[in-house]
């Protein structure tokens, strides 16, 4: 779960390292909407630790805080695999609001 954590203490500002912590799945949206979107977001936290569900998922209460709009907190399940024994996100759900 330290993976979910560093990833996001990159983002928004460094794309470039984070894009490098995603797993296939998620790499197949292409680099242009990952930059796409992450350049909307002025910053994003994590408000509940990230819990391991089961073998290979991860829930983590994220809060995004976009330009001219108040904050919004999303619930997200994290799908995990590792590469080079590194463990990457390899595709993410939203599961509701916080």
């Amino acid at each position: 779960m330290q993976a979910v954590v560093e990833y996001y203490a990159l983002l928004p500002a460094d794309t470039d390292a984070a894009w490098q912590r995603l797993g296939p799945t998620l790499r197949q949206t292409g680099r242009e909407s990952y930059e796409e979107f992450w350049s909307g977001v002025d910053s994003v936290e994590i408000v509940a630790p990230p819990e391991l569900v089961r073998d290979g998922v991860v829930r983590v209460e994220l809060e995004f805080s976009l330009p001219d709009r108040k904050p919004s907190r999303e619930v997200y399940r994290l799908y995990m695999t590792t590469r080079d024994g590194h463990a990457l996100i390899d595709d993410d759900e939203r599961v509701g609001s916080g």
